[in-house]
């Protein structure tokens, strides 16, 4: 299977306040809040790359090629027609495009599809129940799922991963520069690894 993710529209906030991050990182001062929050941009991307989880509210674009994309149904072990969403949670679609027979952009009507996932399962946009999906052209950028992921709020953000982004934030203000030259540096145990390691999806399309 062949896509392209891309970002839509970004958060509006951040899973981490200022004000969290300057009392977890002892700064009492506002006068760094600019480079904090660059920080805290670069930790919570961070955290999003590792666990494949939007952390707030964005909206992405997944263009897929060659077809409708397929995937193993479970229950019957064939494989069906249905887009899988990279990212998780998924709160919801806003639309599906499709290259028809012809080569023109069509809308699939969301009375031919639902949303399902979870923690567990991979989201993925399935066909309705006795739906059929129109045929396409096939070739580059087929059909197009623009969806919205991440947490409604900041309080939905799991605390383990706002504890991660706080303490790579911090890392990243303790230290600036790309190598550390004259210490013995080890790894804390049970860091931001296991702090992670339980949130990462292990989807594979």
């Amino acid at each position: 299977m062949r896509y392209d993710l891309s970002l839509v529209t970004g958060p509006t906030a951040e899973p981490v306040t200022l004000g969290e991050v300057r009392a977890h990182t002892r700064i009492d001062t506002g006068a760094d809040d600019g480079l904090v929050a660059g920080y805290l941009l670069a930790a919570r991307k961070h955290v999003e790359r590792m666990t494949g989880r939007v952390l707030m509210t964005q909206t992405w674009q997944a263009v897929y090629h060659d077809d409708w994309p397929e995937v193993l149904d479970p229950y019957t072990r064939s494989c069906v027609q249905a887009i899988p969403l990279p990212l998780g949670p998924v709160q919801s679609v806003s639309s599906v495009t499709y290259l028809d027979s012809a080569g023109a952009s069509q809308t699939l009507s969301p009375s031919l599809y639902v949303l399902t996932g979870s923690g567990d399962r991979p989201w993925q946009v399935e066909q309705a129940y006795a739906a059929a999906w129109p045929g396409t052209r096939g070739g580059p950028a087929t059909v197009t799922a623009r969806f919205v992921a991440g947490y409604a709020s900041m309080a939905d953000v799991p605390e383990q991963l706002r504890l991660a982004i706080m303490l790579l934030t911090s890392h990243f203000y303790e230290n600036r520069e790309p190598v550390n030259v004259g210490n013995i540096v080890t790894p804390i145990p049970m860091t931001l690894d296991a702090l992670i390691e339980p949130y990462r999806l292990h989807w594979v399309f």
